[in-house]
This record gives C-alpha cells, sequence and structure tokens, in this order.
C-alpha cells in the first residue's frame, strides 16, 4: 500500500550528544547535594554520580564550565573566611578552581613519567646522548652533598605572577607575605614532593597494585610568570631541594640539560674552585615548532628560547673587625614563550637575597612596565627587567671591596714605605707572617680580576644575545620590542664599562701590592741581620 505524500512523516535521526570531558572541583567546604544540583540544573539530560579523588569532585561535563559557573558554584560553598567572595577576581583563584585534565603530547606524558631520568628524558635536547649520560653519571656522583633528601630540610618558594585589570601581574593574596593560589591558600613555599605535585597541577599517582601511572598530569596551565627559587643557606651548604622534585621541576618545564653544570658548583666546600666556573649558554627554538613541546592548553606555543648563566657579586658580611666579605654568585635559568608570553626563571643562590630583590620589583608597589602581561611584549619587556636586577646585582659593590682592600695593604705596609714618622715613634717590626697576609690580599684581587672579567664575559653575552634577537626573521616581536632591546643593552653595556674600571683598578692594585711585598720581604731581612 502506497502512503499518500501529505501523510509521510520524514525520520530526522538524533543528533549525537557531545563528547564528555572530565572536570574537577575542591571537595572542601562544598556538599555534593549542592554541586549536583547546579550540574544538573546548566546541563539538562545529564546525570551525575558523586565521585571522588584526591579531595576533589569528578564529573563528565559535554562543555568546560565557564568563568560565571564557577562563580555560582563558588556561592553555593560554606562560608570560608580564607576564600576570596569572588572567584572571577582572582585568574589565580580561577586557574585553581577550574582545573580540568589538559591536553598534552604524548612525548610530554612519557618523559614526565620518566621524570627522575632527567636529563635523559628530555624532549628534543640539543645535546648528544653521551654528554646526557654524562650528566647523569655526574648527578649520581654529586647527589649526597648537592641535595637534601630530608622532607623537613625542604623549602622552595614559588612566586607565580597572571596578568589582570590593565595587564600589570596580580599581587598574590597578600603581597606581603607572598601567599599564593595553592590547594592550601595560605601557604607558598613548597615543603616536598607531594606539594610540588600539586602545585605545578599533577594529579596523577601510581597504582600499587599495578605500579602504572593514573590520573592526570597536567591540570593547570603555567603562570604567564613563574620564579623558582632554590637555596641552601649558603653556597657550601646541599640545597633545601631534593633531587626527586628537582628532576620533576627540570622535566615538567623541560629545561635545557646545561644548566646542572651551573648548579653542581654549590654545595662545594672549596670556595675558589666555585668562583673558576663561569658561562652562558642558549637554545633558540622560533623557526619550527617541536611536537613534542606543543601544548596550548597548558600556553606552550613550541616557539621559545632558553638561557643559563651564572653571575658572581660580593657582600660584605661583618662590619666589625676584622671586616670579613664574601663573593658569591648566582644561577639563573630563563626560558620564554615567544607567542604565548610565558616565563620561568629558576634562580640558585645560596640565600634568598634575590627572591627579596624580585618580589620588590613585581609587587604591588613596583613599576607597572615591570610587571606587565596582557601581551607577548609586555612579557618580554617585564623579563628584561629580571635581566637588568640581577646585572645590576653583580656589580654593586665591588668598588667599596676594592677599597677595602687598598685600605688594608696601605694599613700593612705603610711602615714599610715611611719608615718612623716621628721622634721616638717606634717602628714596626716585621715578621714572616706579614708577607702571608700580603699573599692573601693579593690573591683577593686576582680573584677580583677573574670574577670581574667573568662577569663581563656573560653580560657580554646575554647583550649580544638579546641583540641577535632583534636581527632574526622568526622573532615575532623584534619590531615592538626594539625600543626595549636598546635601552636594555644601553644598560648592560654601562655595567660592562664600570666593571672594566674596577678591573683596571684591581690590576694596578695588584702590582702596587707586589711592590710592597718586595719592601716588607727587605726590610724582614734587614730586622732579622740586625738582631744578630
Amino acid at each position: 500500500m502506497t502512503i499518500p505524500f501529505a501523510q509521510q512523516t520524514p525520520k530526522h535521526p538524533t543528533p549525537p550528544k557531545p563528547a564528555l570531558k572530565q572536570a574537577t572541583y575542591p571537595v572542601y567546604r562544598l556538599r555534593w547535594e549542592k554541586l549536583k544540583a547546579f550540574l544538573e540544573k546548566r546541563f539538562p539530560g545529564y546525570t551525575f554520580e558523586e565521585r571522588r579523588a584526591n579531595d576533589r569532585y569528578q564529573f563528565d561535563i559535554p562543555e568546560d564550565l565557564t568563568r560565571e559557573d564557577l562563580d555560582e558554584i563558588a556561592k553555593a560553598t560554606d562560608e570560608d573566611p580564607r576564600m576570596p567572595a569572588r572567584v572571577s577576581q582572582s585568574p589565580e583563584l580561577l586557574a585553581y578552581f577550574s582545573m580540568s585534565i589538559l591536553q598534552v603530547p604524548d612525548a610530554f606524558l612519557r618523559s614526565y613519567q620518566d621524570f627522575e631520568t632527567y636529563p635523559q628524558n628530555i624532549c628534543n635536547s640539543n645535546s648528544y646522548p653521551g654528554t646526557l649520560q654524562a650528566y647523569a653519571t655526574r648527578l649520581d656522583s654529586v647527589a649526597s652533598r648537592l641535595f637534601t633528601e630530608s622532607e623537613t630540610e625542604v623549602f622552595v618558594p614559588f612566586r607565580d605572577l597572571y596578568p589582570a585589570g590593565r595587564g600589570t601581574a596580580t599581587a598574590p593574596l597578600n603581597d606581603d607575605d607572598e601567599v599564593l593560589i595553592s590547594q592550601e591558600p595560605l601557604t607558598h613555599n613548597i615543603l616536598g614532593d607531594d606539594a610540588l605535585k600539586k602545585w605545578l597541577g599533577d594529579r596523577s599517582s601510581v597504582d600499587p597494585l599495578t605500579s602504572k601511572c593514573t590520573g592526570p598530569i597536567a591540570t593547570k596551565s603555567d603562570p604567564k610568570c613563574r620564579f623558582i627559587f632554590i637555596s641552601g643557606g649558603n653556597s657550601r651548604k646541599p640545597l633545601k631541594i631534593s633531587r626527586r622534585m628537582l628532576m620533576r621541576i627540570l622535566t615538567y618545564h623541560q629545561v635545557m640539560p646545561s644548566y646542572l653544570d651551573f648548579m653542581f658548583v654549590f654545595g662545594l666546600s672549596n670556595t675558589a674552585r666555585e668562583l673558576r666556573f663561569s658561562g652562558f649558554r642558549e637554545q633558540v627554538s622560533l623557526k619550527t615548532s617541536a611536537v613534542s613541546l606543543v601544548a596550548p592548553s597548558m600556553g606552550r606555543s613550541g616557539h621559545s628560547f632558553q638561557l643559563c648563566y651564572n653571575l658572581k657579586g660580593v657582600a660584605r658580611i661583618s662590619t666589625e673587625k676584622p671586616v670579613q666579605w664574601s663573593v658569591r654568585q648566582i644561577a639563573i635559568h630563563h626560558q620564554f614563550d615567544v607567542d604565548e608570553g610565558t616565563a620561568l626563571w629558576i634562580v640558585t643562590k645560596g640565600d634568598l637575597e634575590i627572591k627579596d630583590r624580585i618580589k620588590a620589583l613585581t609587587g604591588k608597589d613596583a613599576r607597572p612596565e615591570d610587571r606587565a602581561f596582557t601581551s607577548p611584549e609586555q612579557c618580554f619587556k617585564s623579563s628584561l627587567a629580571v635581566h637588568l636586577l640581577n646585572c645590576h646585582w653583580s656589580t654593586e659593590d665591588w668598588r667599596w671591596y676594592i677599597q677595602y682592600l687598598e685600605d688594608a695593604i696601605d694599613n700593612e705596609t705603610d711602615t714599610a714605605i715611611h719608615g718612623r714618622r716621628g721622634h721616638g715613634e717606634a717602628a714596626r717590626v716585621y715578621i714572616p707572617a706579614d708577607l702571608q697576609t700580603l699573599q692573601d690580599y693579593q690573591d683577593k684581587m686576582n680573584e677580583t680580576i677573574m670574577v670581574l672579567q667573568a662577569n663581563n664575559h656573560v653580560l657580554m653575552s646575554l647583550r649580544d644575545f638579546y641583540d641577535a634577537l632583534l636581527h632574526n626573521s622568526a622573532f615575532p616581536l623584534r619590531d615592538r620590542s626594539r625600543e626595549d632591546v636598546a635601552f636594555f643593552t644601553k644598560q648592560v653595556n654601562e655595567m660592562i664599562h664600570d666593571s672594566s674600571m674596577q678591573i683596571s683598578r684591581a690590576e694596578l692594585l695588584v702590582r702596587i701590592t707586589s711592590d710592597r711585598k718586595d719592601l716588607v720581604s727587605e726590610k724582614l731581612i734587614t730586622d732579622s741581620a740586625m738582631e744578630y
């Protein structure tokens, strides 16, 4: 039988539901009934069953929660005096509360799961396999003096900055205490590997039965600017970080292996050996994106450059006589994504002096241009300000240290040059120990020359690197950042010139000290002969 056309009912296939994606939300002060009611209203036709993992609710939704959604959920939580009234006012809180599973390249996933084998697990390393093996062997040999394995000794401050308002960095919730957003909002110092995992956004765990890693390793995109401060109390003590934590950090951020060269000098008992190593390393990936490093959800485009270098400064550590000075150094790692504008800084130093300076540079009372992150060019300009901070630190007190040595040498050799000053005045009687003292001062001056020359080489390498960026056709910010780089190079050139003047002054003092040693030696011989 034929059905009349007018009576035919066309059949339209039911459109398939969109694929679900997993999202999470903290359990803290939020009852499941309230969250479930919101989700059922927000996504009608879907059902939600209570699931928990790592103190977070887990649920599957057809699309990501919006800023307004998170505001509504935040209103449903029981009152917590530590939690801001509106999540949307803080990008850090938004990033924390909206954690979801991020897509990462398979190569990065495999690299991170093998983080304890760093640097042999690193993606797209420019180093030869033999070089990576040498680093691993060296790590094994220095681990006992370089790292601490006691959880009670671990102390690794992070400072993460995000754009807000007109593009200036959002100060942490309480900038005076440098409180940062973490699962414990009132603490900012990473005190162990578990805390580090949570901070990075790694929510994975190892199944004790199968030893397999389960759960997402990436749930948070990178902040616009992250500082990690590694210290040890002083350069001769072990760093307050475990080897496992350092390998996790370096793998998560895919840090170039050569940064290890600059860390190896810490924990040494011989200060002179520390001062003899100096260098500047670079790794540039601008023309082609390494597939294994492209993770847009994490804020990583694959177009980036990395730098690492060390600088040395001098500081007076005692004002009481005898006055004491100490030559100290910092090891800097920096990487910058030229498309996303994200920056990472790892600062290794005996103490946390640089941390305090960077806090002042990027804090709520700092110059807006030094903490602006709305656009990649603003992020780039802010990164130059941090380099200048490091360079200024390395040059600021050498003038006074050389003056201290000049005064000390004059005091030790005055009698040998001028003899008695008046009738009845007793002449100084030199002893062999006085020659040793003068030799010690001369060694310090030669050490000063070596350090200042090494610093100058690093400063020139840093200046030349950014100059070269402006001539690199693959650098997308070259036109918009030309004035910023010109100002940066001018500042660095002035510091190089000032250091060169101090080098000339120190070289002259070495010659003067050598001549006066000869005078003291002659007087010592004369005084000894007169005794007989």
